[in-house]
């Protein structure tokens, strides 16, 4: 009987062994994919940032532009008003100086 015993703990300890080499092998395969997967976020992430840095640098080189336009036309508008204002005046003085003769 003893004999019997002590085939039955040496399978069940073969066994137990044979179950913690499959956990062991699993938990690697585990840790294995999921560094790969975080190694694939950190790509996709990267990309992701380097295309949104990209996408703002476009929009605020519009901005500027877009912005200079507008200021180019407030010149504009305001170098013709200008114009006009003296233009007229220039014209009143010589109504008046043709007057005064």
């Amino acid at each position: 009987k003893n004999l019997l015993n002590k085939i039955i703990d040496k399978e069940q300890y073969d066994e137990h062994k044979q179950l913690l080499s499959i956990q062991q092998l699993t938990q690697q395969k585990i840790n294995e994919l999921k560094k790969q997967h975080q190694e694939e976020i950190n790509l996709l992430d990267n990309e992701f940032n380097i295309k949104m840095k990209t996408l703002k640098d476009s929009h605020d080189k519009n901005k500027k532009e877009i912005e200079l336009k507008i200021i180019n036309e407030q010149v504009d508008n305001q170098s013709n008003i200008l114009t006009d204002k003296i233009k007229n005046e220039l014209i009143a003085k010589r109504d008046e100086f043709i007057k005064s003769e």
